[in-house]
């Protein structure tokens, strides 16, 4: 899943990561849903879709904070500051610019 991510196909990476997480809820162990849903936050928020993003990422949270799993807690938490700044940065960058009002871009 990662390389789909390195080669910025996220839609891809999305479908293979949702699949997974489907398939761990059937069959294996817990800590194998909560990597997928991490993948599948990353992809929908570089997609833009933080709401959703944030929404997977707290999943996965739970999953490895019941499992006792602080590395991949961590691993959940970075991602998902990543998916809730993300609107602040996008936002920072337009009123630096002066792109978010016409009379401050005219200034």
């Amino acid at each position: 899943m990662p390389p789909l991510l390195a080669r910025r196909d996220l839609e891809a990476a999305l479908a293979a990561a949702e699949e997974a997480a489907a398939a761990s809820e059937v069959v294996g162990p817990p800590l194998e849903r909560g990597g997928p849903l991490v993948v599948a936050g990353g992809a929908v928020r570089r997609l833009g879709e933080r709401g959703s993003a944030a929404r997977k990422l707290d999943a996965a949270k739970l999953v490895f904070g019941e499992l006792g799993a602080p590395l991949w807690v961590a691993r959940a938490e970075k991602e998902l500051h990543r998916a809730r700044s993300a609107g602040l940065a996008t936002l920072s960058r337009r009123v630096l610019s002066g792109a978010w009002s016409p009379l401050v871009a005219a200034c």
